[in-house]
């Protein structure tokens, strides 16, 4: 996906690239919105539009350089936040 995302970003530039990634995640949050509305979610298109974010993440971590290491080093200063402030540990 990186060599993907990097031909994008070359082809098209990172901005337009940017507006995309907030596409999708707008795509998401209507799918998650109309279910919390409608009752009825469309499990099918919110998988559709959580692919889609999914690959929109690997583009935020090309277009601002973030590694493996950055990210798992974030996840783990917000799991043990997350366990302090809501979980009581």
């Amino acid at each position: 996906m990186e060599e993907i995302s990097r031909e994008l970003i070359d082809r098209y530039g990172e901005d337009r690239e940017k507006m995309k990634i907030l596409e999708e995640l707008n795509e998401l949050s209507i799918e998650i919105y109309r279910d919390i509305n409608h009752g009825e979610p469309d499990r099918r298109k919110i998988l559709e539009e959580r692919t889609d974010v999914e690959l929109m993440l690997k583009m935020i971590d090309e277009i601002y350089s973030y590694s493996e290491m950055s990210r798992e080093k974030m996840w783990e200063r917000k799991k043990e936040k997350i366990e302090r402030k809501y979980l009581d540990r």
